[in-house]
């Protein structure tokens, strides 16, 4: 909490001494009020778990404040100490309406039809934080009306959403900050992450995306390592496992991306852009009967950075047109082998466009 209220006074003109005390008077007045019944809840702003009791989201003794946080509140899991209980919200919803979720410690398990919903989420923002979010089960769900963000600002982030569950976003940054770390998991049938804007995997620091055994994420854009000095990886894995992206994908955007479809995996986007920006290296493997990444409309390798695109052991890549080589930038190479692995192109072509590109068959 010291952390917070330090960031509030930055961002406003200083005030005298004597406002300032007023100023606290009136939030603790407003807190009292609150716990007596003689004000919402919500006027308390920002609520602190502290697991005292038990594991019950729904018990307010779990609270430093005292109470369940309604809508409006923005909650806070920041204690690191292995002696809490570990808060879980349990078949029942809770609804923070525009308050946000920070995950800064421990593991917050949303299971058995729970369901959360906040306006953003964030985890793992301070120095030396490591906050996960279980999301587990059929029918249970963790809203986010903004973004969420997984790996913050030089914290470790983890998000698993498995058996069912489901998360939803508008934006989602994974590794988003520099040295930020994030890692997401979606497996399962029935596991879902849905982004209704862009999804970034290593937006700043370094982002890990697993899509297994099922499991579904879908974006409007998305980028891989989209900044310089970013790092992302994404790995599409197993029958029935898929990320349908409806927009641009860009694998090495600034930085080094890499994207593996394997083991009949899929995607699906708009187009693709391997190494894009200039110093960027983009590296994109498609291994395995029923592997596919399917573009409805173009494939870049190389616009001005390195790109490469490997199919092999039977993987399918399809586009309308497919250039490797578009600018005068790296090294562009598209390699096809193996019995069964195809790239077909319904349209135009080109190897080395105003680049270099090279294709091997084999």
């Amino acid at each position: 909490m010291i952390r917070a209220a330090r960031r509030r006074q930055t961002s406003r003109p200083h005030m005298p001494l004597r406002h300032e005390s007023l100023r606290h008077g009136l939030l603790v007045s407003c807190c009292a009020l609150a716990l007596g019944l003689a004000a919402p809840p919500e006027a308390c702003g920002q609520i602190v778990w502290d697991g005292s009791e038990s594991s019950d989201w729904f018990v307010g003794d779990n609270w430093v404040q005292g109470f369940v946080p309604g809508s409006g509140n923005s909650v806070e899991f920041t204690n690191s100490s292995t002696d809490i209980n570990q808060p879980i919200i349990n078949n029942a919803e809770a609804d923070l309406g525009t308050g946000s979720v920070l995950v800064d410690a421990g593991t917050l398990s949303i299971q058995n039809t729970g369901k959360l919903i906040n306006r953003n989420g964030r985890l793992g923002e301070a120095l030396g934080s490591n906050g996960t979010v279980l999301v587990t089960g059929d029918g249970s769900e963790w809203e986010n009306t903004g973004n969420l963000t997984v790996g913050y600002d030089f914290g470790v982030g983890t998000l698993l959403v498995e058996d069912g569950g489901r998360v939803s976003s508008v934006n989602g940054f994974v590794g988003s900050l520099d040295n930020s770390e994030g890692t997401v998991t979606v497996t399962g049938d029935g596991s879902v992450w849905e982004n209704t804007g862009e999804l970034v995997v290593g937006r700043n620091g370094t982002g890990a995306l697993y899509i297994e055994a099922g499991g579904r994420v879908s974006s409007n854009r998305a980028s891989i390592a989209q900044n310089q000095y970013s790092n992302g990886v994404v790995i599409v894995t197993g029958d029935d496992s898929v990320w349908d992206n409806n927009g641009n994908l860009f694998v090495g955007d600034s930085s080094t991306g890499t994207l593996t479809v394997k083991d009949g995996g899929e995607v699906t986007t708009t187009a693709s852009y391997i190494g894009n920006k200039e110093n960027s290296s983009g590296h994109v493997t498609v291994t395995g009967d029923g592997s596919v990444l399917e573009n409805t409309l173009s494939l870049y390798v190389g616009a001005l950075g390195t790109g490469t695109l490997t199919i092999e052991d039977g993987g399918s890549v399809y586009s309308l047109f497919g250039t490797v080589g578009r600018y005068n930038g790296g090294v562009e190479e598209v390699t096809v082998t193996g019995d069964g692995s195809v790239w077909e192109n319904t349209g135009d072509l080109w190897v080395g466009n105003f680049g270099t590109g090279t294709l091997t068959i084999e």
